[in-house]
């Protein structure tokens, strides 16, 4: 886009880098835009393509981020709370036959 804006416009690379950097990351400052219409196609083709690729890279760093799969954290997950609430009910088990025998010893 910076080649084909340096080209329509009669400006210099370094003019047309500038102006396709601000116009891609969309700060736009104003302080080069394009006046012919080859030009003006060159902004809205970096504006399109400007915009896909932030889509993409915020994208791309959201999956790095995110678990693979987060149906698998969720059954990781009710695993451990199966696992507890047999070990919970083992203990309160316990806990019943312990009251049951205190009770039997208590009659006697």
């Amino acid at each position: 886009a910076a080649g084909m804006y340096s080209i329509s416009e009669g400006v210099s690379f370094s003019t047309a880098f500038w102006w396709a950097l601000t116009t891609v990351s969309t700060v736009g400052y104003g302080d080069v835009s394009p006046t012919t219409l080859w030009g003006r196609i060159a902004a809205v083709l970096l504006m399109v393509v400007g915009v896909s690729i932030i889509g993409l890279l915020t994208s791309t760093i959201t999956t790095y981020f995110q678990p693979t799969n987060p149906h698998e954290v969720t059954k990781k997950e009710i695993a451990k709370l199966h696992a507890e609430n047999r070990r919970l009910h083992q203990e309160l088990m316990e806990i019943k036959q312990l009251l049951k025998d205190q009770q039997h010893h208590d009659t006697k």
